[in-house]
């Protein structure tokens, strides 16, 4: 019976289904390491970051001044959130953050850049 292990003699031993669920529960590594890791908010910083990183991208559109703010923000919460469990939240919202504050010195020096245009041709 060996070419068709699906049809049996007896063979194969019969398993227990109540004491296989309660081995798998008690014994996987995954849930295990979920329940130790759970997520206790012990890294508000990196998620803050994250969170203002993404909104000041948006904000440098619509109010320039606040998103340069909300950049800055996003950088300094990232910094301080490096040392805690939300490492990737606070790396992201970093750099969104910095992606931020180089969009808005760029717009500052396309601006100065038009307003000396457009003085030089007033003259």
């Amino acid at each position: 019976m060996l070419l068709f292990p699906f049809i049996s003699n007896g063979s194969f031993p019969v398993q227990n289904y109540e004491s296989q669920t309660i081995s798998v529960k008690n014994d996987n590594e995954m849930i295990n390491y979920l329940k130790t890791e759970k997520s206790d908010g012990s890294f508000p910083f990196g998620f803050s970051s994250l969170l203002i990183g993404v909104l000041s991208i948006p904000l440098l559109f619509v109010l320039p001044v606040l998103g340069a703010l909300f950049s800055v923000l996003a950088i300094v919460f990232g910094s301080i959130g490096l040392k805690s469990k939300g490492r990737v939240m606070a790396i992201a919202g970093i750099c969104l953050g910095s992606l931020a504050l180089l969009i808005g010195i760029f717009f500052i020096i396309y601006a100065m850049a038009v307003m000396i245009s457009i003085l030089n041709a007033l003259n």
